[in-house]
């Protein structure tokens, strides 16, 4: 099973532009997403998916792979089937390009032992702070009792109006798709729950598990 992990780094970022250039210890953040993803030896290749010039030269300087992709692109999944039909693989993994501490052993736990069709899988761990679960930057899951996901929110789900005796969980930003899920993703019109960012659709991989 050949897998490949594509990085998505737009450059309009709508809470900080040009976020995967940003200055890190000397070297731009997205650089240490690669190296950190790189890391691991289940994956078989690594680019970075990017909309803008400035960030493909970064990329060409520090003799990252790459791929050019389109700015109209909406969400990172839309941009991870575009690079997907120039770069052959049985699994694309999406990492998100904000994680520049990401371990590489978290990345492997979502990848199942075989693939038959489609199947798509996004990670999340149990959120252990009150501060995280009314953190809007912290994307918060709903499954239902088969660890299927029903809603993410930035938002606390359930909302803690009169009890905290519940668990919350947060989205990883790490997923993986077989080209027939993100086909299916590309093709499937964009109904209101969608525009209103709520997802659906994906297994939830609890690394509270491993």
């Amino acid at each position: 099973m050949r897998t490949v992990a594509i990085i998505p780094a737009r450059y309009d970022s709508s809470r900080l532009k040009g976020k995967p250039l940003a200055d890190l210890c000397g070297k731009p953040m997205i650089w240490w997403v690669y190296t950190q993803v790189c890391k691991s030896e289940k994956i078989d290749a690594v680019y970075v998916a990017t909309d803008h010039e400035a960030i493909a030269q970064v990329c060409a300087q520090h003799k990252m792979a790459y791929v050019m992709t389109s700015p109209d692109n909406r969400t990172s999944t839309e941009r991870i089937y575009e690079a997907a039909q120039t770069i052959p693989a049985d699994l694309y993994l999406c990492i998100n390009g904000d994680e520049p501490l990401i371990d590489p052993r978290l990345i492997e736990q979502i990848l199942p032992s075989e693939i038959a069709g489609f199947f798509a899988a996004n990670l999340m761990t149990k959120i252990h702070s009150p501060v995280e679960a009314v953190d809007d930057s912290n994307i918060k899951v709903v499954t239902d009792c088969d660890g299927y996901a029903l809603f993410m929110s930035r938002s606390p789900i359930p909302h803690p109006k009169s009890s905290i005796h519940f668990d919350f969980y947060k989205h990883l930003g790490v997923l993986a798709y077989s080209m027939e899920a993100l086909r299916f993703l590309q093709k499937r019109p964009r109904v209101q729950l969608k525009k209103l960012k709520i997802s659906t659709n994906f297994v939830l991989l609890n690394t509270e598990k491993s």
